[in-house]
């Protein structure tokens, strides 16, 4: 909500992820909730972060990934049963007939993205199971749990970037794709919850036996203490931001008598720690009541794990803790996770939490986005002499009274030009095996992309 970034990065043969670019731009103008607002301008913030990239790179970008967030992003169940002969065994024919029906359930006003988890009940029985294939009962429920958001919300995330002319690779859920990075399996497993702490949206993920169980984006964030900052102490944006920065949670632990200056007056911080208490307290009650709609809030065994820009309020640990005084531990997610590189000489702080989100994204992608640029490398300038060295130089005229220079500069340009078409035609085959490789490998996967684009075309038939 606060801006729009974009990251290049390659797996390196270690396995370890190199971030070799980056760039972000301010989008709170036309990027709201998380959702396009105005789609043109999104447009050509998408089209302009392309370009700083391309340029840090010297390379061309043909294709990138996106993530879905913001907004109406959430989880739905459904339940599906099935009746079984006596004796008869789960077969993996019948778990595939199901999800299919799943993927295909209709919900009202909503566009599913994915299935992101299941689970299984034999007979009735309180434990579930993941994998109930070769089980022997009578009675199969599925529980299975939906990502879906609202059409008119992932059509013009999508339509941004058709408007900036740039070619998708894929898109991903983002929340997914952030646990992956930064839960641990074991977080995972005995139970968590996920808290990205942006600027006007909290996202929670709730986590049950290693698989997402409930997910909500709560339209409140960081941006709005500033907003009551601003308007209460008739501030500007950036005094406001900085009051909040600097001194955050301040009534939690400072004294009543100190005052910060801002401009020609003094402003005391017992009312700015108020001010910011009473939006922060308001966050945390909306995420303790999504909490207890998951139903898991008494069984998050492996905690809360906070990240996002939001999470470097200070003293939002001690707010946190007072809040959730029954679930511990409370981890803070901000550091690039072990596996990667990032050069901090790229103009961006990579220890705030607000990057792990588009790491997220750069981990989960499996294909090739640039086009290297060839390299010069004729160098003209005439060697300097050393240590007595003498060089030979080169004719100035050949035989016929012609310019040496010039004959040198016409072989070596026929030279370049053979090695551009041999470059070309290599480059012509290596797409083309490519491409017969995807169709013989994934002659049946769609991407995600391709997927909700069907389901997006077939939910407006049935409207209309």
């Amino acid at each position: 909500s606060s801006k729009i970034s974009g990251a290049a990065a390659r797996r390196n043969e270690d396995g370890v992820l190199e971030v070799l670019a980056y760039a972000s731009l301010p989008s709170s103008s036309f990027i709201h909730y998380g959702a396009v607002h105005n789609l043109d301008r999104t447009a050509e913030g998408i089209a302009k972060i392309q370009e700083m990239l391309q340029r840090k790179l010297n390379a061309d970008i043909t294709q990138l990934y996106f993530g879905c967030a913001g907004r109406s992003l959430r989880t739905v169940p459904v339940t599906l049963e099935r009746t079984l002969e006596d004796g008869d065994v789960v077969s993996s024919d019948l778990v595939d007939e199901m999800l299919s029906e799943c993927e295909e359930y209709p919900v009202d006003n909503m566009l599913p993205l994915c299935v992101a988890s299941q689970e299984f009940r034999t007979d009735h029985k309180a434990a579930a199971e993941q994998d109930p294939v070769g089980v022997s009962c009578s009675h199969l429920e599925g529980v299975f749990q939906k990502v879906m958001m609202r059409p008119k919300m992932w059509k013009l995330m999508d339509d941004s970037f058709s408007h900036a002319s740039i070619r998708i690779a894929d898109s991903m859920v983002t929340p997914l794709e952030l646990g992956k990075l930064i839960l641990t399996d074991e977080e995972r497993q005995r139970g968590c919850a996920l808290l990205d702490y942006g600027a006007e949206t909290v996202t929670v993920s709730v986590y049950r036996s290693g698989q997402l169980a409930y997910l909500r984006v709560i339209p409140l964030g960081g941006e709005m203490i500033t907003r009551d900052l601003m308007s209460q102490l008739q501030l500007s944006h950036d005094e406001a931001e900085s009051l909040k920065v600097i001194y955050g949670l301040f009534g939690l632990s400072g004294s009543a008598e100190e005052t910060a200056s801002v401009g020609d007056r003094r402003v005391p911080l017992k009312l700015v720690g108020e001010i910011v208490e009473a939006r922060n307290d308001e966050i945390l009650a909306n995420i303790a009541h999504q909490l207890k709609q998951s139903g898991c809030y008494d069984t998050l065994f492996g905690g809360i794990i906070v990240t996002g820009g939001g999470s470097n309020l200070k003293k939002l640990d001690v707010a946190m803790s007072n809040q959730f005084a029954g679930i511990s531990p409370i981890r803070f997610c901000k550091m690039v996770p072990s596996g990667v590189e990032w050069d901090e000489t790229q103009d961006c702080t990579i220890t705030d939490g607000t990057k792990l989100s588009l790491l997220a994204l750069l981990a989960s992608g499996d294909e090739n986005c640039c086009e290297f640029k060839e390299e010069l490398v004729d160098m003209m300038a005439e060697p300097v002499p050393e240590n007595g060295q003498v060089f030979v130089t080169q004719d100035l005229f050949t035989d016929s009274g012609d310019s040496a220079q010039e004959e040198r500069d016409r072989k070596k340009e026929e030279e370049r030009a053979v090695r551009r078409a041999a470059e070309e035609q290599e480059k012509a085959r290596r797409m083309q095996e490519g491409k017969a490789a995807i169709e013989t490998d994934k002659p049946n996967t769609p991407s995600i992309r391709q997927r909700v684009l069907a389901r997006f075309t077939k939910f407006f038939e049935e409207v209309q």
